[in-house]
């Protein structure tokens, strides 16, 4: 007969198969745990993004308030080191910078010349990312950095490259990126939405040139950047660069419909939500619109008097 001391012992003890039987349980508690983690933390990111869209519908408005027009989506400025004698325009401020004041970025507001390019901006300025400038479902203003592409400092008109390093290669001036973008109509060059490229002189849109009704006209959405592409220009150029429409704006309709594919290269709406992609409205108002939304309905929200009935969104 066994001693107590060693019944007691071997009773307390784990055999091999029971050790692979409790690794086993646990292994499938957390397969079926995980799926729901994944799940519960999408769902937190995507209502992150919904609010980063509300706070810059929000500003933009409070800035209709005060100027009565909307900011442009880009403004073109003359080139201030001009060694021909002949004006040349180039990109100066995006919407990103004219709603600073309120995004409560007071302070880089007053670091910004608007009588210079983007080119000649403080660094201190130029790379400054905005947290609310980002998506948290597909990068952070943490971890985002600058752009490494699309903003070259070269006058237009000239094929030989500004080369400040001798290195045969235009001059890339890095600055802040973001993950949304102002609606600048069906296509870029249609002048039918509610931001469009200005002079440093003209006026930006009135809300009353909405006729389409502020809850069925985009302000702001999520633009597609293929996963490869992050801060190269053509996708994801700098926020703050008004050079390029690509940098700071997206168009819907037909030619333009929202990206099916995380990869996809098309200049067009997208996001890094399952299935979704959220919305910033003229109204102050967002939404979170299925990626497979009717590019003709698309389209009508995009154009700000297109005459068109849109259907029920959600």
């Amino acid at each position: 007969m066994l001693a107590p001391s060693a019944r007691s012992s071997r009773q307390q003890g784990f055999t091999l198969i029971e050790l692979l039987v409790v690794m086993a349980i646990i292994s499938i508690l957390i397969s079926l745990l995980l799926p729901a983690v994944q799940k519960a933390r999408e769902a937190a990111s995507r209502t992150s993004c919904l609010n980063n869209l509300k706070q810059i519908s929000l500003a933009t408005l409070n800035f209709e308030s005060g100027h009565r027009c909307l900011p442009p989506a880009r403004v073109l400025r003359i080139n201030p080191d001009n060694d021909d004698g002949e004006p040349k325009l180039r990109g100066g401020a995006t919407w990103a910078i004219y709603i600073f004041p309120y995004m409560e970025q007071e302070n880089a507001f007053e670091l910004w010349n608007f009588d210079l390019w983007y080119h000649y901006q403080q660094q201190t300025v130029r790379e400054f990312n905005v947290a609310s400038y980002f998506c948290p479902s597909r990068r952070t203003a943490a971890v985002a950095g600058s752009s490494i592409s699309g903003d070259p400092l070269a006058y237009p008109g000239r094929h030989e490259p500004i080369d400040d390093d001798d290195d045969g290669h235009w001059e890339q001036i890095p600055g802040a990126l973001g993950d949304y973008a102002c609606n600048m109509g069906s296509d870029p060059n249609s002048a039918a939405g509610p931001f469009r490229l200005m002079n440093p002189n003209d006026r930006g849109i009135l809300m009353l040139q909405i006729k389409d009704g502020t809850s069925n006209t985009i302000l702001f959405g999520e633009k597609q950047i293929p996963r490869d592409r992050y801060g190269q220009g053509g996708w994801d150029c700098s926020l703050y660069d008004g050079d390029s429409p690509q940098c700071s704006g997206r168009s819907g309709g037909p030619s333009y419909p929202i990206a099916l594919s995380l990869n996809d290269p098309g200049w067009k709406y997208g996001s890094e939500h399952t299935d979704t992609c959220n919305f910033a409205f003229a109204d102050g108002s967002v939404h979170t619109i299925t990626k497979t939304l009717d590019s003709k309905v698309l389209f009508a929200l995009c154009n700000i008097a297109d005459g068109l009935l849109v259907p029920p969104l959600e």
